[in-house]
């Protein structure tokens, strides 16, 4: 799949679709503007210590921010292993405990937050750092906030 990235690297052809919100227009992101994008988020992911071989447990449901994320982890040589966003405290905090992620990605502000503070507090439970991944249309670029305690806001595209 990167290599396909790499391959349509520089074509304006349209790669993602994003439908119009109730507030924002339909925004279509071609393969150069993915592979930017992407490429800006595989160091972003390499400075917060995500190495080749790491694991990340990615708790995303299907948004840009999924494709984005999942591109930049297998770029960066990552593992990635899905976790279901509904998951209950007890069985993100099982699952991590198995995994032994690096890292877990979130979305932030999104989706119900009752389901990321499961997944937070699963991670947190078996002391793996968590990054929120939000994405914002203005500037064509997801931010990770990086949450233990508190928040810090880390552009990655």
């Amino acid at each position: 799949m990167a290599k396909l990235l790499l391959f349509s690297e520089t074509s304006q052809d349209p790669a993602l679709i994003i439908p119009a919100t109730n507030t924002e227009k339909t925004l279509h992101l071609s393969y150069r503007a993915l592979h930017n994008v992407v490429v800006k988020a595989q160091i972003r992911l390499a400075a917060l210590g995500i190495a080749p071989g790491s694991t990340v447990a990615l708790a995303i449901r299907n948004r840009i921010e999924f494709v984005i994320i999942f591109l930049a982890l297998i770029r960066q040589g990552a593992t990635t292993s899905p976790l279901n966003p509904d998951c209950s405290v007890r069985e993100s905090s099982e699952i991590l405990g198995y995994m032994t992620p690096t890292y877990t990605i979130v979305a932030a502000n999104h989706y119900s937050a009752t389901s990321d503070k499961n997944i937070i507090e699963g991670s947190e439970l078996q002391s793996v750092p968590v990054a929120q991944a939000r994405w914002d249309r203005t500037i064509c670029e997801s931010l990770l906030l990086y949450t233990r305690v508190h928040p810090i806001s880390l552009s990655i595209f």
